[in-house]
């Protein structure tokens, strides 16, 4: 059965914090999410109340966060299969 690699260089998922690009979050210019699944969770800490906030990913769906004012997008890789 073949594994696989959530960790590392090339992993189809990682834990890192996502620092989006100057001008990203914009409807025409989402803050990509990379993912090597078909869809991907994602979270936010509120800057006001330091709640942590989640919302899902899919492949077809542009996210909007009216809490950031910020769109998010699932950036599809492939998997790395060991």
């Amino acid at each position: 059965m073949a594994e696989i690699n959530y960790d590392g260089p090339g992993a189809a998922y990682n834990r890192d914090p996502i620092t989006p690009h100057p001008g990203a979050g914009t409807k025409e210019n989402p803050i990509m999410v990379p993912s090597g699944e078909g869809h991907r969770t994602c979270g936010f800490e509120c800057p006001q109340t330091h709640a942590i906030y989640w919302f899902n990913l899919g492949p077809t769906n542009l996210h909007f966060i009216p809490k950031l004012g910020l769109y998010f997008k699932l950036l599809q890789l492939e998997k790395d299969i060991a």
